[in-house]
């Protein structure tokens, strides 16, 4: 009896997990490989890097990179943090207090800079599961990145 009841209980409480909104709250991170353009062998690999070139310059790739979102819950709301890096080491970095959560999506919106992107930067995360995010966003967020970086992030993973 006693393991029939403690069995029903394991089911109830997995049952309303599955039917419960994702707890958005936690660190994700993807780690990844980083090309970044290098004029010879002999130099990328005296600084540690992999060589993906030939003699007239290739790229160097370094491994270890990694993009991270962080969401937490505060008195306005939630919070969303997220830092990429790119090719030749070009980041991005993004900050909202304001975010709002509609079932697996998390949505963040932050002032763009005057003159560089044409309306608000709009982040989207989007939970795939429980342990699992990938970013995208609206295309008006250069004002939080260097040159040609972005901040997709590729299913990065709880920490």
């Amino acid at each position: 009896m006693k393991h029939t009841l403690s069995f029903a209980i394991l089911a109830l409480a997995s049952t309303a997990l599955a039917s419960a909104a994702v707890n958005p709250a936690g660190h994700f991170a993807r780690t990844h490989d980083v090309a970044m353009h290098y004029s010879g062998k002999a130099a990328c690999e005296a600084d540690q890097g992999r060589w993906d070139g030939d003699e007239d310059g290739g790229f160097c790739i370094f491994t270890g990179a990694e993009d991270s979102v962080d969401v937490k819950a505060g008195e306005k709301g939630l919070s969303v943090a997220i830092d990429t890096i790119t090719t030749n080491g070009h980041t991005c970095s993004f900050e909202s207090d304001s975010a709002v959560q509609s079932g697996d999506k998390i949505v963040a919106q932050a002032k763009s800079e005057a003159g560089i992107d044409d309306g608000d930067c709009e982040v989207t995360v989007t939970y795939l599961d429980e342990n699992t995010v990938s970013v995208d966003e609206n295309g008006k967020c250069k004002s939080f990145c260097g040159a040609r970086a972005t901040l997709f992030i590729n299913q990065a993973i709880r920490k």
